[in-house]
């Protein structure tokens, strides 16, 4: 068996995190306080306690998604686990449930986002894209 460590699941496979330096940290903060980005509530998934971070959906065909550009992120691991979680734009909160994409779908997703988001999201990705490092979710709501 495989010894883990630091970037490694449970299962021993390596996962990429490209984690947010201070000032990132602080401007997505401060977006999703002044309602300028959204911002997704889940479950921790070894805590049960509420855990947020700021994310930007996007609308492909009518149907609305999330990648996580950053990869393997807290809100993408507990998002696995719990399944549901609520999202926040200035006032309106709104209960989701997620169904994690793959293949050509994903790879779709991802080059909208891509288009999307421009500049903002650029460092993020390479020429190359390998779409397995950013998760990516079709968001459906809860009514």
């Amino acid at each position: 068996m495989r010894e883990l460590r630091e970037g490694m699941d449970k299962t021993g496979n390596e996962h990429y995190y490209n984690r947010p330096n201070r000032w990132q940290r602080w401007m997505n903060q401060v977006a999703g306080k002044l309602g300028l980005a959204t911002v997704i509530t889940v479950s921790g998934r070894v805590s049960g306690e509420p855990r947020s971070a700021t994310v930007i959906p996007i609308v492909m065909n009518n149907q609305e998604y999330l990648v996580a550009p950053r990869g393997e992120t807290d809100w993408v691991r507990n998002l696995r686990v719990a399944g549901q979680a609520t999202l926040r734009k200035r006032s309106k909160t709104r209960a989701i449930s997620t169904v994690e994409l793959d293949g050509e779908e994903r790879r779709a997703v991802i080059e909208a986002y891509k288009q999307k988001l421009g500049w903002m999201v650029a460092h993020e990705f390479g020429p190359e894209t390998d779409p397995t490092r950013h998760p990516t979710f079709r968001i459906t709501a809860i009514d």
